[in-house]
């Protein structure tokens, strides 16, 4: 089928006298015509939001200005170095620790998409800071970070992968304290594995990720198609409750 457009963004804040404001935003140059918004976020402090789409491109918005502030997308194209999205953008998550340590967390966020990868971005830089290779997300709810441990939890949607992965959320990367053009540091991007996965069900029919949430300081939230299914998991243990 033909792919169609996302009409303009809208904005809508909830204030505490229960009114509802719209707020259109304008394009500011960044804009695809053709391009399908699947994801959004919201930062702590509710300045700025992000949108991912169909193009690979994730875009920052400032509410206060009402338009166009960044435009984060790939920029390398070797094998060795990746540096943002190369298909559909499909999650979007700022991290938590945002609302407590601004200066140091208000900025960053996690992305997922098609390509298989999960990302750490600067939203006022252009190129991703981090990578992880293997998770093929699909789900707008499908990245969450901890916000006890900066832990990333992914959900893929394939069937022959992990249904959840936790990662460990690089800060070294995401505060500007690698050189990401050395070469053994993209080794280390390359060769990185998760902390924990919790595999499909070989008995079972394969369930295909759509949600992937921490569920307070205990477990991790898994939901999917094909099998229809919503699991509770153990985060110790990683058992199925």
């Amino acid at each position: 089928s033909q792919q169609q457009p996302s009409p303009p963004q809208l904005l809508w804040t909830l204030t505490e006298e229960r009114s509802v404001e719209s707020v259109g935003v304008s394009g500011g140059g960044g804009g695809s015509k053709n391009n399908q918004i699947l994801c959004l976020a919201c930062s702590a402090d509710g300045q700025r939001f992000l949108t991912g789409g169909a193009d690979g491109g994730i875009r920052v918005y400032d509410t206060r200005r009402r338009g166009l502030s960044n435009l984060c997308q790939a920029g390398s194209l070797t094998a060795g170095r990746v540096d943002g999205h190369r298909g559909r953008v499909c999650a979007l998550t700022y991290h938590p620790q945002g609302r407590r340590r601004p200066a140091e967390f208000g900025h960053l966020f996690v992305s997922g998409g098609w390509d298989n990868t999960v990302q750490i971005w600067d939203d006022r830089r252009q190129r991703s800071l981090w990578v992880y290779f293997g998770p093929h997300v699909c789900g707008s709810d499908a990245i969450d970070v901890d916000p006890a441990q900066g832990h990333i939890l992914t959900g893929s949607w394939e069937r022959h992968k992990s249904m959840l992965q936790v990662w460990k959320f690089n800060e070294d990367a995401a505060h500007g304290r690698l050189d990401l053009d050395d070469k053994s540091v993209q080794e280390d991007m390359l060769r990185g594995r998760p902390l924990g996965e919790l595999q499909q069900d070989p008995t079972g029919t394969p369930s295909m990720g759509y949600v992937a949430q921490w569920l307070g300081t205990q477990y991790m939230v898994f939901a999917g198609s094909n099998a229809n299914a919503l699991k509770i998991v153990d985060r110790s243990t990683l058992n199925v409750r």
